[in-house]
C-alpha cells in the first residue's frame, strides 16, 4: 500500500490460486476483459494506459493469464514507469496477482539507438553463443524504461526470441541500452 495515497501498489491472493470448486474455465479474451475491468476499478488513471502485453502459461491448476498496461511515450512510444499488471486463474476466473507502478519519468525516452539496430546487437551477441533462437523474427521488440541495478531507470530495448525447437525454455530476452547500444545482462 502507498502510504501518501493509499493505493493498493501489490498484492497476491494465494487463496485465489487454488483451483476452484467450479471451474470456470475462461478463454484469453474472458480473462482479458476480466483483468481490465479489476484494473479499472483499482488504478486511478487506468484509461490513459495502453496494454503492451498479454500471455498464457500452464500451470497444475490450470491456465493463467498475464497482462500488462502501461502509459506510453507519445514521442518514442516508450513504455513508462507508469503501469498496472495482472494474473488471472482461468479455472477460477479470479485475479490473484495484481502490480500497481505509478513512478515520475526521470530520463529522456528518445532512442540514440533505433529499433533495427537493437535487433541486430542481439543477433550478433547470440549467433556464436548460442543457436537455439530463432534470430530471424523477434516475437517482440519493445522500448522500455526499466531500472538499472543502481535502481536508476533506464531506456532499454527488450527483445524477445523464440527457441527453434520445443524445449524447457521457449524463448529468451534481452536487453540493449537505447542510449548506447550495449547488451545489459540479466534479460530472462
Amino acid at each position: 500500500m502507498d502510504a501518501r495515497t493509499a493505493e493498493v501498489v501489490e498484492a497476491t491472493f494465494r487463496g485465489r490460486m487454488a483451483p476452484a470448486d467450479k471451474a470456470v474455465d475462461l478463454s484469453q479474451a474472458g480473462a482479458e476483459t476480466l483483468a481490465r475491468r479489476f484494473a479499472r476499478t483499482h488504478f486511478w488513471g487506468f484509461d490513459q494506459l495502453v496494454l503492451v502485453d498479454r500471455s498464457t502459461r500452464a500451470s497444475e491448476t490450470g491456465p493463467v493469464y498475464s497482462f500488462k498496461w502501461s502509459q506510453i511515450a507519445p514521442e518514442s512510444g516508450a513504455e513508462l514507469p507508469v503501469s498496472v499488471s495482472l494474473a488471472v486463474m482461468g479455472r477460477s476466473g479470479q485475479v490473484f496477482w495484481y502490480l500497481g507502478q505509478r513512478d515520475p519519468l526521470q530520463i529522456t525516452t528518445t532512442p540514440a539507438v533505433g529499433r533495427a539496430r537493437a535487433v541486430e546487437i542481439v543477433r550478433t551477441w547470440l549467433l556464436p553463443r548460442d543457436t537455439r533462437w530463432d534470430l530471424d523474427q523477434p516475437t517482440s521488440v519493445r522500448l522500455q524504461v526499466l531500472y538499472a541495478d543502481d535502481d536508476q531507470q533506464q531506456l532499454v530495448w527488450s527483445v524477445v526470441l523464440r527457441a527453434r525447437e520445443d524445449g524447457p525454455r521457449p524463448s529468451i530476452r534481452l536487453l540493449v541500452d537505447a542510449q548506447n547500444g550495449q547488451l545489459i545482462q540479466g534479460g530472462s
